[in-house]
């Protein structure tokens, strides 16, 4: 989705002749650099899925009030 954002402003800039100004490049940088960091960050903190944990997850009960 981000990575779509950004091509389409890029393209629209590109296809109908709207330059950026430096102030709004700038903005651009750091709006979608941290973008993809929050995204980059996020599948970081993922533990990865075995065939154990999803054993141990489906026979489990489900928690909470009864």
């Amino acid at each position: 989705m981000t990575t779509r954002q950004l091509l389409s402003i890029l393209l629209s800039c590109l296809w109908f002749g709207h330059p950026l100004s430096w102030e709004q490049c700038v903005g651009a940088v750091i709006v979608f650099g941290a973008l993809y960091a929050r995204s980059f960050l996020n599948t970081k903190k993922k533990p990865p899925l075995t065939l154990e944990n999803t054993e141990n997850r489906a026979s489990s009960p489900p928690k909470g009030n009864p």
